[in-house]
């Protein structure tokens, strides 16, 4: 496995964090309130939030009465995220295209795009397999991605902004089947570059790699209250169930 897997080096900076301090509590609580009036999930079901960054999805489930597990990749995220652990709330660091240890979980989530960062299909469907083997038989999994079908595959996107005296120049294009956001910080007189990539997989490969899994699509979503998905929808949010 490469050493210059983006992610391992971004994910752990100050800066990423910095830049995006703007994903905070509220948001959070927001949207898993709208996701669990969605699901309405039974008391006592048991969630795992993978990619989870510093946990605020995860507690806001376990605020809400539910056994969560929260993983990411990051460990300075994980360190930051037990700082919240209780009896309803752990954390621990995973790379989710090895298998999940311990046990099966009755919802796993996956938000905000926190997927398609792998050079290989093979690591995506390895990464896809391990999440429906920690599912109990007929356990749900939310699936959030970008709707690649609503960017402009001629698209180029620039902006600049501040945070603390640190000034991030972002830009952002679509390169081959990548979707490429380069991050230029520069904080006094240092400047460093880091490179976010993800697969611009279309709705229709993702649903296929899904059903391909054993997974049955249930639903649909465009956005996250949760409307119904079409093209121009800037999120495809998959509600999938693992057969019994």
């Amino acid at each position: 496995m490469s050493t210059a897997e983006w992610f391992r080096t971004w994910f752990d900076t100050d800066y990423y964090h910095l830049l995006y301090s703007n994903r905070d509590e509220k948001e959070a609580r927001q949207f898993i309130d709208t996701l669990l009036s969605f699901l309405n999930p039974i008391p006592g079901s048991t969630f795992i939030d993978i990619a989870c960054g510093k946990g605020r999805h995860s507690i806001q489930l376990a605020e809400n009465g539910y056994d969560t597990t929260g993983v990411d990749l990051s460990e300075n995220s994980i360190l930051q995220a037990k700082g919240a652990e209780s009896d309803m709330l752990q954390f621990y660091v995973h790379d989710i295209r090895k298998p999940f240890p311990g046990e099966k979980y009755n919802y796993a989530l996956n938000l905000f795009t926190s997927f398609g960062y792998f050079e290989s299909m093979n690591e995506h469907c390895d990464a896809l397999n391990n999440i429906y083997d920690a599912l109990e038989p007929s356990g749900i999994f939310v699936f959030d991605y970008l709707n690649s079908k609503s960017i402009d595959c001629g698209y180029s996107m620039s902006k600049e902004v501040v945070f603390d005296d640190v000034k991030f120049e972002t830009t952002k294009s679509i390169i081959g089947k990548h979707i490429v956001k380069t991050i230029k910080v520069v904080d006094g007189m240092n400047e460093t570059t880091f490179q976010e990539k993800v697969m611009a997989f279309s709705p229709s490969e993702l649903i296929s790699m899904l059903e391909e899994i054993g997974f049955t699509i249930i639903s649909k979503h465009g956005n996250y209250q949760f409307d119904g998905f079409d093209s121009n929808q800037p999120r495809l949010i998959i509600i999938a169930q693992k057969k019994k």
